[in-house]
């Protein structure tokens, strides 16, 4: 189909123009020839990308934000090639097709994903004065990872804030280049970055540092950048007890499973306190939790995959008391908790990247993250264990109670959520198996079982093992229209996981086997988007 022309949109005949607007509109059809093409500005190269650039009878268009550019004139230009058209090409300040920008059969509505081009690990998270900001790997100029648009890296750090973790508004995508990273509030301005006594944002990328004296609005680089060169995925936090920022990184790329810790008191000149090697590998976190119930707290030191370990911090050194465990068995990457919280709140709030999943072609855009979920930390029979839940601000999508059954008996030829169809559902199940062998939860084709005998839930064709107390299954299960997030007892266990169903397929089905289960309490709430 062809591509809508806004009133607003404004193309230039030739390839140099000024740049007055937000975005660089270019058409892409699938499956035309790629063609590298450079964005020059002030006489640098600022972009270079491969793109299936359509002269006529585009498919969608690639969205390049070249809002950092305001002002400049900026030249487009093939590289080692024949100019296949570049005049079509345009200036908007509005996204191709905003009225169907969040609309799209395959979008996800309720979890997180950037309104054109890709994305990955979620960075620099930071609550303040009532707005959760959420900054992530961004390719301004492509559905492709930015890894793969080279030999220019293109890793830029998209912005986007809330002030409930479910509805988000888009920001311009910041001046940062770079990989993951980390962020704090520095309350009082002890760094002096800032003036006065104001809060002043700080992010970590890299072994460098930027910072921003409006609310993440706009930033500047620290002029000592890199203080740690070749550090990849700083994670910065405060360690109450000894009055120091402390953080923690890797040499890029040769060691990314040895972490190395320093300390500061400024945020500008760190010491080597401690390394730590072996069981981790890329983007680190360190946090205090307490312990559910109880007063004692504990440490958590995770990474990248969600694998983690539960011990103390001293404020040199990580002393590991129990690991490694799994907080996911599935698309799970980069997870990462805010930096901040509410007055009165002091949940420990994370999201984390769901990676691997597929989206069409002609979908513009790719990849989603998962729906911010709630940390605890309690005491099982095996031992501490980390856990996971949905943040409770989910409620505000609700829509309808579609089922809320309790004491219902299930045999192996009954269904109790027949005739159920929808494409966005929050369920809540506790079954008490008895007689059953297995039960299964069919969603749009896609199984999440739990096999009695192995002690095994699944989700597609992951797995996790998961011992039942008291011979309950009790899940809970975030529907989107191109996810399952599982959450067993009490998120225990979880399994996140992308995929794409048929459009046509919207049916549930609860079913078992084996022999007869109770269903003890069962709640389908159907979500509205998040986007409308």
């Amino acid at each position: 189909m062809q591509c809508p022309v806004h009133d607003d949109a404004k193309a230039f005949p030739m390839h140099t123009f000024p740049i007055d607007r937000t975005y660089l509109l270019l058409p892409v059809r699938t499956g035309d020839p790629k063609l590298r093409v450079a964005l020059d500005v002030a006489g640098r190269t600022v972009r270079e990308f491969d793109i299936e650039f359509a002269a006529e009878a585009a498919q969608f268009e690639a969205v390049l934000d070249v809002s950092a550019y305001a002002g400049q004139e900026g030249t487009l230009r093939v590289v080692g090639g024949d100019d296949p058209g570049l005049a079509v090409v345009r200036l908007s300040d509005e996204l191709p097709d905003a009225g169907g920008v969040y609309r799209e059969a395959q979008r996800p509505q309720f979890h997180f994903t950037a309104p054109a081009n890709w994305i990955n690990d979620p960075n620099g998270l930071i609550y303040h004065d009532g707005e959760y900001h959420l900054f992530y790997q961004y390719n301004p100029q492509s559905r492709n990872a930015h890894w793969d648009d080279r030999p220019v890296h293109s890793a830029s750090w998209g912005h986007a804030v809330s002030r409930d973790l479910v509805h988000w508004e888009h920001l311009p995508v910041t001046p940062i280049r770079s990989g993951s990273g980390s962020g704090i509030v520095d309350r009082g301005n002890t760094a002096g970055f800032g003036e006065g006594d104001e809060d002043v944002f700080i992010v970590f990328w890299a072994g460098s540092l930027s910072y921003s004296r409006d609310r993440g609005r706009t930033w500047k680089h620290y002029e000592g950048n890199p203080f740690l060169p070749r550090h990849a995925d700083p994670f910065v936090f405060r360690h109450e007890p000894t009055k120091q920022w402390i953080l923690v990184s890797f040499i890029h790329p040769d060691r990314p499973d040895d972490f190395l810790f320093y300390r500061s008191n400024d945020l500008r000149n760190w010491t080597l306190t401690n390394q730590y090697k072996g069981k981790l590998h890329e983007c680190p976190a360190v946090f205090e939790i307490p312990i559910e119930g109880e007063k004692p707290r504990k440490w958590i030191f995770h990474s990248g995959n969600g694998e983690y370990l539960i011990g103390d911090f001293d404020g040199k050194e990580f002393h590991e008391e129990a690991g490694k465990f799994r907080m996911d068995y599935g698309m799970f990457y980069a997870s990462q908790c805010w930096h901040g919280t509410p007055p009165g709140d002091e949940r420990i709030i994370h999201i984390a990247w769901m990676h691997g999943g597929r989206f069409p072609a002609d979908m513009p855009f790719n990849q989603q993250l998962t729906f911010p979920c709630e940390f605890t930390l309690r005491r099982l029979p095996e031992g501490l264990r980390l856990c996971r839940q949905p943040v409770r601000e989910i409620a505000r999508l609700y829509d309808k109670v579609v089922v809320a059954r309790d004491d219902a008996e299930l045999k192996p030829e009954g269904d109790l959520l027949k005739g159920v169809e929808g494409d966005l559902f929050d369920i809540e199940c506790d079954i008490e198996m008895r007689q059953a062998t297995a039960v299964k939860l069919t969603i749009r084709g896609e199984t999440v079982r739990y096999d009695r005998s192995k002690a095994n839930l699944h989700c597609g064709p992951r797995e996790a093992p998961l011992k039942l107390r008291d011979d309950r299954l009790r899940l809970r299960v975030l529907v989107d229209r191109a996810s399952i997030e599982v959450f067993a007892d009490q998120g225990q266990v979880a399994i996140t996981h992308s995929f794409l169903p048929n459009p046509k397929n919207r049916a549930l089905a609860l079913n078992v086997a084996g022999g007869a289960a109770l269903v003890r309490r069962i709640r389908v709430n159907s979500l509205r988007s998040a986007w409308r």
